[in-house]
């Protein structure tokens, strides 16, 4: 009868380790770089504490960072740290690895942006590939983060600066809505494991109502491809 207790113990031990190994958290990062005067940016520890890897050190992590601006496509940079198991495992050696990845993310962070001006702003187009990436993935809980005020700017498609768009989004967002679903053509729907958080804070008026009626757009858009987004001032 021992011996059947120590199989059952020895059993669940290495069911926990497997486990371990298979859960971790991503944080994705994509900053609108075509503004300089952007209220909200992202912060190396905000973003380091949703990790949680003080409370859960030997889980598996995952950083990326990328910009957007005028261009669809943005070099993408990423750190990652391996999951592992504390009863396998050299917690100083972990110390270490955590304190590595934490930095790596500071010195991503503090990359000196290009100056350039920007006459245009491509935002839909980059998150989008963002998130067929990011689903390729789908046992880590992942957060994409978009500091932006979401204001498409592109000539071919969309622009929230040409006044005939800007006024089909005010009284017929349903054909702007789905003018977005299109250009979203990959995306599988119903992630259960992405959260979007889009992250904003207007400084006028007019900010503030163009805001507005992108947040409702990008709601209603994210409604229909059934994941989850949600819009803040700051990142706690």
């Amino acid at each position: 009868m021992r011996s059947w207790i120590y199989i059952l113990v020895i059993g669940l031990t290495m069911s926990a380790c497997t486990d371990s190994k298979q859960t971790g958290v991503t944080i994705s990062v994509l900053e609108d770089v075509t503004e300089t005067d952007f209220l909200a940016t992202p912060k190396a520890q905000s973003l380091v504490s949703k990790f949680d890897l003080f409370d859960n050190p030997w889980q598996s992590a995952r950083f990326r960072y990328g910009t957007m601006n005028s261009l669809v496509h943005n070099r993408r940079s990423e750190l990652h740290i391996e999951g592992a198991t504390a009863l396998l495992g050299n917690q100083l050696v972990r110390d270490v690895e955590i304190a590595t990845f934490q930095k790596g993310i500071d010195s991503i962070l503090n990359i000196p942006k290009n100056d350039k001006v920007y006459n245009y702003s491509s935002i839909w187009k980059p998150l989008v590939e963002e998130l067929k990436h990011l689903q390729k993935d789908t046992i880590r809980q992942t957060t994409l983060c978009v500091y932006s005020d979401l204001q498409e700017n592109n000539g071919n498609w969309f622009s929230v600066h040409r006044s005939a768009d800007l006024k089909l989004l005010e009284t017929n967002s349903e054909k702007v809505k789905a003018l977005f679903l299109q250009r979203a053509s990959g995306i599988l729907k119903g992630s259960s494991n992405i959260n979007v958080v889009v992250v904003y804070q207007p400084q006028t008026m007019k900010q503030d109502k163009v805001f507005a009626m992108m947040k409702k757009l990008y709601s209603e858009v994210f409604a229909e491809m059934d994941i989850s987004i949600e819009f803040v001032s700051h990142l706690n």
